[in-house]
């Protein structure tokens, strides 16, 4: 469970005297957000909507609206609409629309942001959704936050895992692993590019956006990543993840 420093309070409005006596507790926890009352029942996911949580930097965030996550085959994942007040005090969402134009966030997934919310826009949240949520153990025996580590690297084509990424917005790539819970989906116009472990990539075949870095410049300045690489090598160096990209 992550607890919120960064709240202060929660202004229930469909709970009225909640925090006369002692405050209320509220955690994420595997994906869901839950409200221990003292000496009342818990409440989770769409209990809370209505909810305004009140940050110690200032401002409010309001739950608009909660439902399940319907990739999640374990019924685990909550998507929460936040709003933030906005100029004139009209609420406006937090997130930015994702691909499939949701502004929504799961709790208890990055450590930065209050509550761990991560919007599903960003590769935390989203390799969450594919599959790699990291409170689970992976069908190999694995933690599943090494997978969802090695997930937020490729997606960020964070080569060398030191916070520098070499993709852009948009940019397609296809990726799977051998636990069984990404498959590639073979479109036949993408290339292996490179296999990938909760510290980054492994072994680069090929530089995903040359615009933005070339393999020359890589292997400049991650000397580790000169050497050849195929799916094979990957794997037996480790990786956790593969992924393929256009080659251009």
């Amino acid at each position: 469970m992550v607890r919120c420093l960064a709240l202060l309070m929660v202004v229930l409005a469909l709970f009225p005297g909640a925090l006369k006596a002692e405050p209320p507790s509220l955690l994420a926890h595997r994906g869901d957000l839950r409200l221990e009352r003292p000496g009342g029942a818990a409440l989770a996911g769409i209990d809370l909507v209505g909810a305004e949580l009140e940050l110690d930097a200032g401002g409010i965030v309001q739950i608009a609206a909660a439902a399940p996550d319907p990739r999640d085959r374990q019924r685990e994942i909550m998507l929460f609409d936040l709003r933030i007040a906005g100029p004139g005090g009209a609420w406006r969402p937090l997130c930015a629309a994702d691909a499939d134009g949701l502004r929504v966030a799961i709790p208890g997934i990055d450590p930065t942001m209050p509550l761990g919310f991560g919007c599903t826009g960003g590769p935390i949240a989203k390799c969450a959704r594919m599959g790699y949520a990291p409170w689970r153990v992976a069908p190999d025996g694995r933690p599943m936050a090494e997978y969802h580590a090695a997930c937020v690297l490729l997606m960020r084509g964070e080569y060398a895992g030191d916070g520098i990424p070499h993709t852009r917005n948009g940019t397609l790539v296809d990726l799977w692993d051998r636990a069984g819970i990404m498959a590639a989906d073979g479109d036949e116009g993408l290339e292996f590019e490179a296999g990938w472990s909760a510290s980054g990539a492994v072994c680069v075949a090929h530089a995903r956006v040359p615009e933005v870095t070339d393999l020359a410049a890589l292997a400049a300045r991650y000397p580790w990543l000169a050497a050849p690489c195929t799916e094979a090598i990957a794997e037996a160096a480790g990786a956790l993840l593969f992924n393929r990209s256009a080659r251009r």
